[in-house]
């Protein structure tokens, strides 16, 4: 009975590593955790009850799951063949998505097994260490708390409703606690001949079978009823940070079933998963000049320039400190004084109690200059925005200059768009044109014909754009859903998948968008931020939310820098169409200009993403730090857990 209980809580673990389909989408996927977790605590029984030592016990079950965990990820992954084949279908994904990440320097890989292997380690050890722990050590106590945190660990990370999970694991626990007490009370009567030993079990079971149902009743029904957060202000800002390193580690994992850790990140890199997550909660208020309170502004939080699959990142980017009151964007390509015209407004920013803690500034297109300190990141070559971060988390005041969209000298219009050309600066082609191999498939290619057809012969960058938003947000061809776990799109990439599969949330609008126009050779790139939010006329404040995350398009005009388009449908964007102004007569044909802050000569045959000939660059302090600090600090980790586990384990 106890080995039953044991095994029952490992299981459950397996059950909640499986439940969320991290793995592309795909449910089946993981279906073989919960028998791994039962194998594992199979190994860890044997082992004790064999006689073994902890270290050599743990060394044995190792060597076994490093037998058997990869013949069931082959199995999964392939679904026939012999378990050498399996064994080797696992070896080679694995050694895949090394080359891909380490040696080529991907943004990502589309290997599975590498994931599979390393949910298959946590159930296995899970279940191992558990079994071990209580049949070995005879110490259930630590078996209950180590399962326990794992399960809450995977519970925490992912959207799925698990508290079914929980209860069974509780249930369980808490039968083999006072089972374990029972037994022990009944060795220490019959070793002192105490009255009846076997009564005392059986008072000790009886009883403790009451406590365990009251109080597993009485925790789902507090479960379900209670509303208030009384740890909440505890949290701080923690919620934000722990969203920030998620976003860092995106590169590494699965694009499945995550749950967004309660805050919003906007870090180096975003992935396109299988679900945008958002709630209710209110982050930030904006107060703004009351002549533009009516505006609906779109508060850009960074800009994203690389993709690949289905993850954007930065790009290649530099930092630079910019004192408060001076000018973020002096002398960058993506300066709002050299294009047109633009006016200026200044607006206040403060976080709402328990709301966004990030460090990172929020704008309406260009900002021009910040009340306190910051760090301007900007992609290279040129100089363009990627992000802007202050230093502390409170309220600040910024001026930024935003476009003129009115039929006056220099004013954004249709029309002026419509003739502004294709002159662009090499650096905006070499970063903002590139569409990486395999991006698009049959469908996309098939959406981009419609497109094609459907602006026309004469069409202009402009007359493009407008014709993908309109088409893209038009309700009988594509739906929007926040959640799309259920769509399997197999090896499709993020902008093959939505073309295939028509539904999808802001991100995979915006990616196609995006990555459509740049095969037309119209640069272009990601933003993402907020929408405008919620106006209270009386204050000239807006009040963002979390629900107001999105994803939108930028698109680069001669002359007029990045215009905002966003074409996700299902009546989420809320962008104000530009007037159609003046008819403007079509300039004649000049060379490309070159910005600010010069070119850098390419040749035809150099990947804009590499070196000369293609050689691999190498990892910059910047790009490798975050990844050597999570490194530094799992060694450190793992170092005082060995500690600590050796100083309570048997001496002699």
């Amino acid at each position: 009975m106890t080995l039953g209980l044991v095994v029952l809580m490992a299981v459950v673990v397996g059950w909640s590593l499986d439940d969320p389909g991290w793995v592309v989408r795909r449910l089946d996927l993981t279906d073989f955790l919960p028998v791994v977790a039962l194998l594992g605590a199979v190994a860890g029984f044997l082992t004790a009850k064999a006689g073994l030592r902890r270290w050599t016990a743990h060394l044995v079950g190792a060597l076994a799951a490093a037998i058997i965990l990869p013949v069931f990820v082959g199995a999964a992954m392939t679904g026939s063949g012999t378990p050498i084949d399996h064994y080797f279908a696992a070896a080679d994904s694995t050694i895949g998505a090394w080359v891909d990440l380490a040696i080529r320097r991907t943004l990502v890989t589309q290997e599975l097994g590498h994931h599979l292997l390393a949910f298959g380690i946590m159930a296995w050890g899970t279940g191992q260490f558990a079994t071990y722990t209580v049949f070995g050590h005879r110490r259930p106590i630590d078996a209950v708390t180590v399962v326990g945190l794992v399960l809450i660990g995977s519970m925490a990370a992912t959207f799925r409703e698990q508290v079914h999970l929980l209860v069974v694991f509780s249930a369980a626990a808490l039968l083999l606690l006072v089972r374990s007490h029972a037994m022990d009370e009944q060795t220490a009567w019959a070793r002192r001949r105490i009255g009846d030993p076997t009564a005392v079990r059986s008072l000790y079971l009886r009883g403790g079978s009451v406590f365990i149902a009251l109080a597993v009743v009485g925790s789902v029904t507090l479960t379900v009823t209670a509303a208030s957060a009384p740890l909440q202000g505890l949290w701080g800002d923690v919620p934000q940070r722990l969203a920030e390193l998620g976003s860092t580690l995106q590169r590494v994992l699965p694009a499945g079933g995550a749950r967004q850790l309660g805050a919003v990140a906007f870090g180096p890199s975003t992935t396109i998963t299988g679900s945008w997550v958002t709630n209710d909660n209110v982050l930030l208020h904006v107060t703004v000049p009351r002549a533009e309170a009516d505006r609906k502004f779109y508060w850009r939080m960074a800009a994203y320039a690389d993709y690949e699959f289905n993850q954007w990142t930065w790009g290649p980017s530099e930092t630079v400190d910019v004192e408060a009151g001076l000018n973020v964007l002096d002398g960058l390509a993506d300066d709002p004084a050299v294009t047109a015209a633009r006016r200026e407004i200044v607006y206040s920013v403060e976080p709402a109690v328990d709301g966004f803690r990030g460090s990172q500034v929020l704008a309406p297109q260009s900002i021009v200059s910040l009340d306190v300190d910051a760090t301007l990141r900007y992609v290279v070559p040129g100089g363009f925005f990627a992000t802007l971060e202050r230093d502390g988390t409170d309220g600040y005041t910024a001026t930024a200059l935003v476009p003129i969209e009115e039929d006056v000298d220099g004013g954004l219009t249709k029309n002026r768009l419509r003739v502004a050309g294709r002159d662009y600066p090499l650096e905006i082609s070499t970063r903002y044109r590139r569409v990486p191999p395999g991006t698009l498939g049959p469908e996309s290619r098939k959406l981009l014909d419609v497109i094609r057809t459907e602006a026309g012969p004469l069409a202009t960058p402009y007359d493009l754009a407008e014709t993908m938003v309109r088409i893209l947000r038009d309700g009988e061809r594509f739906q929007y859903k926040t959640n799309v776990t259920d769509v399997d799109c197999g090896a499709r990439g993020a902008v093959e998948c939505f073309a295939w599969s028509k539904v999808g949330y802001c991100q995979y609008y915006a990616t196609t968008m995006i990555m459509l126009l740049r095969t037309e050779g119209i640069p272009a790139r990601l933003a993402q931020g907020f929408l405008p939010g919620t106006l209270d006329p009386v204050t000239s404040t807006r009040t963002i939310r979390s629900l107001d995350a999105h994803a939108w398009v930028e698109v680069y005009f001669p002359g007029y820098g990045w215009v905002s388009f966003d074409p996700t449908g299902g009546n989420v964007a809320q962008a104000v169409d530009l007037p159609e102004g003046s008819p403007q007569p079509t300039p004649d044909a000049t060379p490309s200009p070159t910005l600010p802050l010069g070119t850098r000569g390419l040749d035809e045959e150099t990947d804009p993403l590499l070196g000369p000939g293609g050689a691999i660059p190498s990892v910059t302090p910047s790009q490798a730090g975050p990844f050597v600090a999570i490194a530094a600090l799992l060694v450190l980790a793992f170092g005082v857990l060995s500690f600590m586990v050796w100083q309570r384990g048997p001496r002699g």
